[in-house]
């Protein structure tokens, strides 16, 4: 496991990208599977790009 889950303070939806953008990284140098892990990094990754495409503010 890497470190970033050994901190314990850290939370958010930032904080989990980064985890598994170092956990993708760390199986690709020990030639193991990822497939999970980058699932659902680009699922975090839609969901942001959604929530950035909404109007702040609505006219009435």
């Amino acid at each position: 496991m890497p470190a970033c889950y050994k901190k314990g303070k850290e939370q958010g939806l930032w904080y989990e990208i980064k985890c598994l953008e170092e956990t993708i990284k760390i199986k690709k140098q020990l030639d193991k599977d990822a497939s999970f892990e980058k699932g659902i990094l680009r699922a975090y990754k839609k969901l942001t790009e959604k929530d950035y495409q909404k109007p702040f503010l609505q006219s009435s």
